[in-house]
């Protein structure tokens, strides 16, 4: 006898068909679709303990704090005390301190010390000066407006390009976006002077 083709409606296995196709809807595709991996494992280890995530933030320029009137005679104290040993003891190489070396690479070497403090856009540090006027036209021609500054890099000689000075620090971050669709290349804002 030949098989009947009608297969039975079987209730258990419709159920769970879709059980399946509703959980890969409903955890597996959206996981897919935006690229996001999920550790599940990690969420059920830390049992509600809030993971901050690290944000890293570019600092451009690092300066000495300010320091009160009492630490300032303490270090006074400890500096006479050190000079004292250092006069004994002869064995000792030459020291210098830190705070005389200075950051002679952040500052203007010529020519924009009268240009009003804010925020500036860099886009770029060159060494041969025909790119760096190139960069300058490029800039100039889209309407930026672009300051040159002579520096001094690792004991060679470089230009700076930069916008600005802004007023603001949003200013700066507006006009670096405009900057890097023109030049397609990275810039950041720093503080200036």
């Amino acid at each position: 006898m030949p098989q009947p083709t009608d297969h039975l409606f079987d209730l258990k296995h419709r159920l769970i068909g879709a059980a399946v196709l509703i959980i890969v809807a409903a955890i597996v595709l959206p996981s897919v679709l935006t690229g996001q991996k999920h550790d599940y494992r990690r969420a059920s280890i830390n049992n509600g303990e809030v993971v901050v995530p690290i944000q890293q933030t570019f600092i451009s320029r690092i300066e000495a704090g300010k320091r009160d009137v009492s630490a300032q005679q303490s270090l006074a104290e400890a500096d006479k005390d050190k000079s004292e040993s250092r006069k004994e003891s002869n064995t000792q190489g030459p020291t210098m301190d830190v705070n005389d070396l200075g950051n002679n690479y952040n500052q203007p070497v010529a020519g924009l010390v009268g240009l009003p403090s804010g925020w500036v856009v860099r886009v770029g540090v060159f060494q041969i000066p025909e790119n760096a006027k190139k960069r300058r036209s490029l800039l100039d021609e889209n309407g930026f407006n672009v300051n040159l500054e002579e520096t001094k890099l690792n004991g060679k000689t470089a230009i700076r390009v930069f916008l600005g000075p802004f007023s603001t620090e949003e200013e700066a971050e507006r006009m670096k976006a405009r900057a890097v669709m023109v030049t397609n290349d990275k810039a950041f804002v720093a503080r200036y002077p």
